[in-house]
């Protein structure tokens, strides 16, 4: 089993709240507990790097500041695909806030670097075998009603 699928078995695991079984309950919830332990200690050395932190929120404030405003003052704000919040930036000021953009990667640097590193590292942490740490699942063990998105996050966790 890959940490990356590790990864999402900790971020979905409400979905599994309604199956029953003592011994599946056991086992998933000990893999539960050891892969939370371990993506926050990944997640906390990825954002360990302050200095980028202040970059964005520098490059944060720039946008906001730049953004189109509602009747209320407040900034718009839209989705993209992927559902992320994203403000509409004042058309003639786009390319002031491009050079300032630029002008903060420059002072930055070093620490975009730096994440881009960390980035990098958490990403192939992501991709390698978790190993020997894992509590297996009996097939016996595993609930006669569970549903196929259930059993796609605990597939790996089977002995078959």
């Amino acid at each position: 089993m890959k940490k990356i699928e590790m990864y999402d078995f900790i971020k979905k695991f409400d979905e599994l709240e309604n199956l029953e079984g003592y011994e599946f309950v056991k086992s998933i919830t000990r893999n539960y507990n050891q892969f939370k332990i371990e993506l926050e200690t990944l997640e906390k050395a990825k954002n360990a790097n302050k200095g980028f932190i202040e970059y964005q929120e520098a490059v944060q404030t720039l946008i906001k500041d730049n953004s189109q405003v509602d009747e209320a003052g407040n900034p718009v704000i839209s989705k993209d695909e992927q559902g992320r919040e994203t403000y509409t930036l004042i058309e003639k000021n786009i390319p002031s806030v491009n050079k300032k953009i630029a002008t903060l990667e420059k002072k930055y640097k070093d620490v975009i670097d730096t994440q881009r590193e960390n980035d990098e590292k958490f990403v192939e942490e992501l991709n390698s075998d978790i190993g020997e740490s894992l509590f297996v699942i009996n097939e016996s063990d595993v609930p006669k009603n569970i549903k196929a998105k259930q059993m796609k996050l605990i597939f790996p966790m089977i002995k078959f």
